[in-house]
């Protein structure tokens, strides 16, 4: 039999582990949220802190295919820059 207060224990404790590990969001996922396009995306949140850049810059003749996964702390700093300016 499992005790009530161990089971409601460990589901805060997944709770908290969940809360702290930073959500990313693909660049489709952030032009859907502020209605602009996926090349907006990229120039905004290029050499961001915390913006995870999966590109492959040392593909000189080729289509370079960029792969930006976007924390919510870096959406919430542009969506501040934003605001301030206006």
């Amino acid at each position: 039999m499992i005790d009530l207060s161990e089971a409601q224990t460990a589901m805060r404790q997944r709770q908290l582990s969940a809360e702290l590990e930073p959500q990313y969001y693909t660049s489709e996922q952030v032009a859907k949220r502020f209605q602009i396009s996926t090349d907006t995306v990229y120039r905004l949140f290029e050499g961001r802190a915390g913006v995870l850049d999966f590109g492959f810059p040392e593909r000189l003749n080729k289509r370079v295919r960029r792969l930006l996964r976007i924390p919510e702390s870096a959406i919430r700093l542009v969506q501040a820059e934003f605001q301030s300016k206006a």
